[in-house]
């Protein structure tokens, strides 16, 4: 598979990153890649949607359509992704040291159902002791306002962590506390086709709408994290007593 990451720009994505916490890289996948993906994880959900449980497995609303799936360990492109050296070496470069894969995720997100995720921060749910972890977000289909394309506070990833409160939505069971904060921040949307990418920081503020759509809006994430990196277990006893607890 190849992934096509222009390295003569790859000092202005990181720079447009380290200020804004997120940037979008084009056409980094073609489309004979991006259908390959995609019929892959099609391939898995039905050999595995009756084996995922608890958090592993979202749907939307009250239907049986997939909204997330946070468990693909087992899926065979998933594992050739990660494993992808020019992958591993933009991961490198982003998070600026040595990365190790830190898990996968699908967001589905179904036509006319698909569920908005409430603003968040991703280390709030990591809990790494070097806050400088990555999601590459790979569009398998467009993302656009309409069919809920996420969304990003530019900057926010320079304040810290701040406190969460239950957001009662599956897939996402946290949001930022104090909305008040967001209004010193640009809220940007993430606009792409099939085949960008879109690499963001753990502490960056961001969200999505509903797909009010009559277009899926399936996209694939990929996490990383600094290999010296440590789990902070007491955060995440607080969180998961938390959780368990709303």
């Amino acid at each position: 598979m190849r992934v096509n990451i222009n390295h003569s720009k790859l000092k202005k994505y990181i720079y447009t990153y380290n200020k804004f916490g997120f940037v979008r890289i084009p056409k980094v996948f073609d489309m004979i890649d991006i259908n390959n993906i995609k019929n892959s994880l099609e391939e898995f959900i039905d050999s595995n949607k009756n084996k995922l449980k608890g958090r592993e497995l979202n749907f939307a609303s009250s239907s049986k359509k997939i909204n997330s799936i946070h468990n693909l360990k087992k899926c065979k492109i998933v594992k050739q992704l990660k494993n992808n050296k020019e992958i591993i070496f933009i991961a490198e470069k982003f998070v600026g040291e040595k990365p190790k894969e830190f898990g996968a995720e699908l967001f589905a997100k179904p036509k006319k159902i698909g569920m908005a995720a409430p603003v968040h921060q991703d280390n709030y749910y990591w809990n790494i002791s070097k806050d400088n972890g990555i999601t590459i977000r790979i569009a398998l289909d467009k993302s656009t306002k309409k069919n809920g394309s996420l969304y990003y506070f530019s900057g926010s990833h320079k304040i810290g962590i701040q406190q969460h409160k239950a957001s009662n939505v599956a897939g996402t069971s946290q949001t930022i506390k104090n909305i008040d904060i967001l209004k010193f921040f640009k809220k940007k949307l993430s606009l792409l086709h099939p085949g960008d990418i879109v690499i963001h920081h753990s502490s960056v503020i961001h969200g999505s709408g509903h797909n009010k759509s009559n277009i899926r809006r399936m996209a694939l994430n990929l996490r990383f994290i600094p290999k010296k990196s440590k789990i902070n277990y007491y955060l995440k006893k607080n969180y998961e007593k938390d959780l368990k607890k709303k």
